[in-house]
């Protein structure tokens, strides 16, 4: 599997070794700082885009030009013209309540990736040449092991490969007021990568940037 095609992948439902092996990383050592120049090269930096202007106009405008919208409306137009008004009438009700609905909730995941790009940690702890060093959030790339502790921001989509006591804020995301516990799936077969795990002393979890 390439970084390429990794990107579809379900990741939490792989095991350990699958993704360690797929992004041909290191749990105790990184990446070297030459691999990870090589992949910023290749899938750029790791930050939200952000378009300027009003989002809303640009929301607003692929509403309309939603071709479910214009059948709805057409339908109405043709009801209208056949002296149907309760069933015309009901047709642009639903065109209407279609296109509020679809606005409303892009409008929605826009200022929830606003809020994210406002909360986004300007750096991050990554092993790299095996030494623990603080970098640019921007600067992480696929395959980076981060290192996280209380009150750390995630920088980025990572499989967690060892916890200790771990819970995430996920409010912003889903809404859950309540911090959610993170568990760290068991393996029947560890496999090569167990004894690594093993020895990281207590303390902070480390995960697999994807």
């Amino acid at each position: 599997m390439t970084l390429r095609d990794a990107k579809a992948t379900d990741w939490h439902a792989q095991s350990i070794d699958a993704v360690i092996n797929a992004f041909d990383t290191s749990l105790d050592k990184g990446l070297s700082m030459t691999e990870a120049t090589s992949r910023q090269s290749s899938h750029g930096f790791n930050e939200l885009s952000a378009d300027d202007g009003p989002k809303w106009i640009k929301i607003l405008l692929r509403q309309f030009v939603d071709a479910m919208n214009w059948i709805f409306i057409a339908l109405g137009a043709a009801s209208y013209a056949l002296q149907d008004y309760v069933t015309g009438s009901m047709l642009i009700f639903i065109a209407i309540l279609n296109l509020y609905l679809s606005f409303s909730q892009e409008y929605a995941a826009e200022q929830t990736l606003a809020a994210l790009r406002n909360l986004s940690s300007p750096t991050a702890e990554v092993i790299r040449d095996g030494r623990e060093q603080s970098i640019p959030s921007r600067e992480i790339v696929p395959g980076d092991i981060l290192l996280v502790k209380e009150g750390d921001s995630v920088a980025a989509d990572a499989r967690i490969v060892y916890i200790s006591n771990l819970e995430a804020d996920e409010a912003l995301l889903t809404g859950e007021s309540v911090p959610v516990s993170k568990q760290l799936v068991v393996l029947e077969n560890p496999g090569k990568n167990k004894r690594e795990i093993e020895r990281f002393p207590i303390g902070n979890p480390r995960l697999i940037v994807v």
